[in-house]
């Protein structure tokens, strides 16, 4: 009886450890036919998510830092993009990224990037990843006063000699706003 018993709690404990799994993106293999991943495999994606969220965490504080042109560009691929049409510019390569970003502190003196809810995914063989990040924003505009900015990035990732770069960041503005204002009307900047 106690035999059978553990054998039903064991199928039906692998059955919803199959189900969370899948929900949670850590596997889609059934624990009872499969192995799971090599520990070293899984602390390497780990390690990749965190500097993943170092790499976004420096692009915005190189942001607030009076727009650091080189700091922003030394954290793009040399052939790098950044994409913020229509409502900003699209700049391809490293330094057209840098050139830009050096006249933006006089437009915009004040800018706080605050970015939540990464949703990144490593590929599995652990040279690219792409990410996704909400970006709400506080800033000032030299010509119009005290502005919203929200966004979402759509980031594309690449490791280069073995550190994490951005290959492409694709701003989708939700909207950006006088304070004044609100986030939810008044005339778009």
């Amino acid at each position: 009886m106690l035999r059978r018993s553990m054998r039903k709690d064991s199928k039906s404990f692998c059955q919803n450890y199959t189900i969370h799994a899948r929900l949670t993106g850590m596997t889609t293999e059934d624990p009872t036919t499969s192995r799971p991943p090599a520990l070293e495999e899984r602390v390497r994606r780990l390690e990749d998510l965190e500097a993943i969220r170092t790499l976004k965490a420096r692009y915005c504080a190189a942001c607030d830092n009076a727009y650091d042109a080189d700091a922003i560009a030394s954290l793009f691929t040399e052939n790098g993009v950044w994409d913020g049409e229509p409502t900003f510019d699209r700049l391809e390569g490293r330094e057209a990224i840098r050139n830009y970003f050096a006249g933006v502190a006089a437009r915009m003196p004040v800018a706080r990037h605050q970015v939540m809810n990464p949703d990144i995914e490593v590929a599995p063989h652990g040279a690219t990843a792409e990410g996704r990040w909400l970006l709400f924003q506080p800033c000032s505009s030299a010509e119009r006063g005290d502005l919203w900015l929200s966004a979402t990035y759509h980031d594309s990732y690449r490791k280069v000699d073995g550190a994490w770069r951005i290959a492409e960041t694709r701003v989708e503005v939700a909207f950006f706003t006088l304070y004044q204002d609100g986030w939810t009307g008044g005339n778009a900047v």
